[in-house]
């Protein structure tokens, strides 16, 4: 939910066995995705329901990239340009701007998504930027 808001929360259900445990998951995965867990394989988008996200959990660690890289040996570009740039992908920075924002960093999978699931989202974007430029040039003829 947004941040602030009181609803939602944790909810936490004893169950007698595992079985009842699965069916109850089940219902609750239907009820926020439409879609049954059993069909998981061929999940389908449904507007205003959950999507699973593919997280990528492996342990890379970025700062230690952005440390090892020396952008006056890797770059021609201008120094202001570089410092600009820089500026834009300081790890710190965005982590500090975050937690003002009581975005609790260790939930959210910001920089985990998987490779696939980037890749559907760029393909979604590229779609976009293919109508748009269509709807333009059709406006302009």
């Amino acid at each position: 939910g947004r941040i602030g808001a009181m609803y939602g929360g944790k909810k936490n259900e004893q169950f007698d066995d595992q079985s009842e445990a699965v069916k109850a998951f089940e219902t609750l995965f239907l009820d926020k995705t439409g879609n049954n867990w059993s069909d998981r394989g061929t999940f389908k988008k449904l507007p205003s329901k959950f999507y699973p996200l593919e997280i990528d959990y492996g342990n890379h660690d970025i700062k230690k990239v952005f440390d090892n890289v020396n952008a006056n040996k890797c770059s021609n570009l201008p120094k202001l340009v570089q410092d600009l740039i820089c500026f834009i992908f300081d790890i710190e920075s965005m982590e500090k701007a975050l937690l003002s924002f009581e975005i609790d960093l260790t939930k959210m999978p910001l920089g985990r998504l998987s490779r696939n699931q980037l890749n559907k989202g760029y393909q979604v974007l590229t779609k976009l930027q293919t109508l748009i430029t269509n709807d333009a040039t059709n406006k302009t003829a």
